[in-house]
């Protein structure tokens, strides 16, 4: 065969063969992909993702032109080859050609959405330039209502806005905390200028700690009868007008209960309006109580420092209902024979609710180690005797206090109390059977002074040497308050049921929070309204409490302004030690959290 010969030679066949139809294979391959990608594209992609689909169409239209001169031969192998490597480069193109023109098509929505952005980022910049000097968080808030006096303070608003525009705040003024005078009447103000003027334009009475919420069937404000108290209910007043200067009269919703709320705790939505608040088992108008229905024997060992003080028995009590007892608070038997106080012939002993297995009227007890300083040997205990509600006492370390909550239809009367529905029972806070860990673990320094413990007791009990003496007994607990509530329902978990958010006496550590978590997904078909403890978390901002919590659908956030403590870990001083750089903020000896309201946050939660 001559130089002249340009006929294929069979090795130069093969390896073309080889060599197109790997080509072809790698670009067929490879397609899907840089569809894929091109599907995906953003704007600073576009022009390199444009530049390598052009040089790969460019490639294609040079393989193609290739062929006649690389396959000349008769051979009907490799025309047949030729004719499917074409074909296949064919589709190629005509694909690549139109990924280019989807790619294009794209840029131009791209750039569309890119000026969007722009546009936003610089309204945002321009707004911050204009309101917000340089350091400032926010503007400077205008007072709704001011006293020039020492004396009285000016406490518990809250804030609603009318279908019209007009804003609504509630507030209340005392001469002192707990003071009932002038704090029953509510003052109603109002502003029509989004907040820079403010009028007083109605008043509702009698009512304490009160919150102003809208919904379907209008605008009310919910509070308490009285502060702290027995007897003290949940009441609702209803606007009456539509500018908020008449009222009708405080309806109850509560008998016979204590209840504590805060002036936060309203949560409207999913067509319903859910509220939280505390309540006192010991100080309703009628306590919870039963009869025992068999002998019980109580091992008691050795007194102080004996067997039964170190590892407290625990006893499964059968009674004749286990109606109107929440797990976890105290409870007593009474008419035990005996020695103590001032009843010799009537001793009292003292237990935690550990289960209640309301089916079969069964209580699960653990005995207060502070029942070993009057009794030191085993009693037995007869069928009848009454078991009854733990302590009586209105102080802060020596009380239960429970978490519960009320579910209504928006568009019923809520001034109604029976348009509302209440968990039974209500939640017992966990933290009261394990005060003796808490102390061990985390250095808790309770209140369980003498006032606090014989408030507990109810006689003037003798024998403890001190208060550390007196936390290794079992007084002094951690008790919540003051819950506020909010929906779960951001769209990247939210589960729909309420979750009340309660803060932990400062006894503990700045920020403490207890969860609770309410169900009323078919409170609206009559499947009731049923509440559970979560666990306890660190939420900032919740050292002091009466935090306001809003669910933003646009962030899709969660938003609460709250006070926040500057300060944790700074050694506030006592009364009588106060000094310029360790002010006196202890509201009692053992706070290791201060209430330091002077300074306004806002925090926000995913």
């Amino acid at each position: 065969m001559d130089r002249g010969d340009h006929r294929p030679k069979p090795g130069l066949v093969n390896g073309s063969r080889v060599a197109v139809t790997l080509l072809v294979i790698g670009l067929a391959c490879l397609a899907p992909v840089l569809l894929y990608r091109l599907q995906d594209a953003t704007l600073d992609r576009t022009d390199s993702q444009r530049k390598m689909i052009e040089s790969l169409r460019h490639l294609v239209d040079a393989i193609r032109a290739d062929q006649t001169r690389m396959f000349s031969s008769k051979d009907e192998a490799t025309l047949q080859l030729v004719h499917e490597v074409s074909a296949r480069l064919e589709r190629l193109s005509d694909g690549l050609d139109a990924s280019l023109g989807r790619l294009e098509s794209s840029r131009g929505s791209f750039e569309d959405s890119s000026s969007v952005l722009r546009a936003i980022a610089a309204s945002t910049a321009q707004g911050r330039a204009e309101r917000l000097r340089e350091g400032v968080v926010a503007e400077y808030g205008r007072a709704v209502f001011s006293l020039d006096s020492d004396r009285t303070y000016v406490a518990s608003p809250s804030i609603v806005k009318l279908e019209s525009g007009r804003l609504l705040v509630v507030l209340e003024t005392a001469a002192s905390w707990g003071a009932e005078g002038t704090a029953k009447v509510k003052k109603v103000m109002a502003s029509d200028d989004g907040g820079g003027q403010w009028t007083q334009v109605g008043s509702i009475s009698p009512m304490f700690w009160p919150q102003v919420f809208r919904c379907a069937s209008g605008v009310y404000v919910i509070g308490t009868q009285r502060h702290f108290s027995k007897d003290n209910n949940l009441v609702i007043s209803k606007m009456e007008d539509a500018a908020g200067a008449r009222w009708s009269a405080p309806a109850q919703l509560t008998r016979g209960w204590s209840v504590v709320a805060a002036n936060t705790g309203v949560d409207v939505s999913n067509g319903r309006v859910t509220k939280t608040f505390e309540m006192i088992p010991s100080m309703a108008v009628e306590v919870a109580q039963t009869t025992l229905r068999a002998n019980v024997t109580v091992p008691i060992q050795g007194g102080v420092g004996g067997p039964s003080w170190e590892h407290p028995p625990v006893l499964r009590v059968e009674v004749e209902s286990t109606r109107g007892f929440v797990a976890y608070t105290m409870v007593r038997l009474a008419g035990v024979p005996g020695a103590a106080s001032d009843s010799p012939d009537r001793l009292l002993l003292f237990f935690r609710i550990l289960g209640i297995d309301a089916a079969a009227n069964v209580l699960t007890l653990r005995l207060e180690r502070f029942n070993h300083y009057w009794a030191t040997s085993p009693l037995h205990l007869a069928a009848g005797r009454v078991l009854a509600v733990g302590s009586g006492s209105n102080v802060y370390g020596g009380v239960d206090w429970v978490a519960s909550a009320m579910n209504a239809d928006e568009r019923a009367d809520l001034t109604r109390s029976e348009a509302w529905s209440f968990p039974d029972p209500p939640v017992g806070n966990p933290a009261s059977v394990y005060s003796g860990e808490l102390r061990s673990l985390f250095d808790i320094a309770f209140r369980a002074d003498a006032q606090a413990r014989n408030s507990i007791v109810g006689f003037d009990l003798r024998g403890i040497s001190s208060e550390a003496e007196a936390w290794e007994a079992g007084f002094g607990s951690v008790y919540w308050m003051e819950g506020v509530v909010t929906r779960v329902r951001d769209r990247h978990g939210g589960n729909g049921k309420l979750l009340s958010i309660m803060r932990v006496n400062n006894d503990w550590m700045c920020d403490l929070a207890a969860l609770v978590a309410y169900d009323d997904h078919l409170a609206d078909q009559g499947g009731g309204f049923h509440g559970r403890f979560l666990r306890y978390t660190n939420v900032p901002g919740l050292g002091v409490g009466h935090p306001a919590i809003v669910y933003d659908e646009v962030s899709d956030l969660y938003w609460m302004a709250s006070n926040v403590n500057r300060d944790s870990t700074r050694r506030w001083r006592q009364p009588t030690e106060a000094t310029d750089a360790e002010p006196a903020l202890h509201i009692t000896p053992f706070s290791k959290c201060e209430i330091d309201r002077s300074t306004l946050a806002l925090f926000y939660s995913p």
